[in-house]
């Protein structure tokens, strides 16, 4: 199994570029990291896939929860939103809807890093904001402040001492191919 600890030199290097000491925003899961923006949560995670031996990188903020039973507008929208955005897209995972990127930690450097955390903060704080406004009965959802402890719904649950990782992350995503393309 692969060392992760050269990974997690480099995000907490890209975590303080943002002026955060990542000992502070540690979380209680393994290779995980909770930072606060505005009125959003920031949470990056490494995880692996049951079918794939490479580790991931994961950036990914909670907005609000999803209607139940489905909002055609709202999920048309979000949609929509995510053709305008690069480098990160919205996903809903358990009743809740997310903004979030994902890459192979093959490669990555800290200038990346702390790209990819602003960029998902910074869309995560607008349409936060934004869709709570234009779907108010829609809750937010997330985390207590200056927590270090992720819910269980977050699509985060992972171990990494082993190569299992929640139904979240392991869903087919397009953001990978989507990413590359909009560089």
């Amino acid at each position: 199994m692969q060392n992760l600890e050269p990974y997690i030199r480099i995000i907490e290097k890209g975590i303080l570029k943002i002026g955060i000491d990542p000992e502070t925003v540690r979380s209680k899961q393994p290779a995980s990291w909770i930072l606060n923006k505005g009125s959003i949560q920031v949470i990056v995670t490494i995880f692996r896939i049951e079918q794939d031996p490479n580790p991931y990188i994961q950036i990914v903020s909670p907005l609000m929860a999803a209607p139940k039973g489905g909002n055609v507008i709202l999920f048309n929208e979000i949609l929509s939103l995510n053709h305008g955005m690069f480098g990160a897209a919205f996903s809903i995972f358990k009743g809740n809807i997310y903004l979030k990127t994902i890459r192979e930690l093959e490669g990555l450097d800290v200038s990346e890093v702390y790209s990819a955390i602003i960029r998902v903060g910074n869309y995560a704080d607008h349409y936060d904001n934004y869709l709570r406004e234009k779907y108010p009965s829609r809750p937010s959802v997330g985390f207590q402040p200056n927590s270090t402890e992720i819910e269980d719904n977050a699509p985060t649950n992972i171990n990494v001492d082993e190569t299992t990782v929640t139904e979240a992350n392991t869903n087919t995503n397009t953001e990978s191919a989507n990413e590359e393309q909009n560089k």
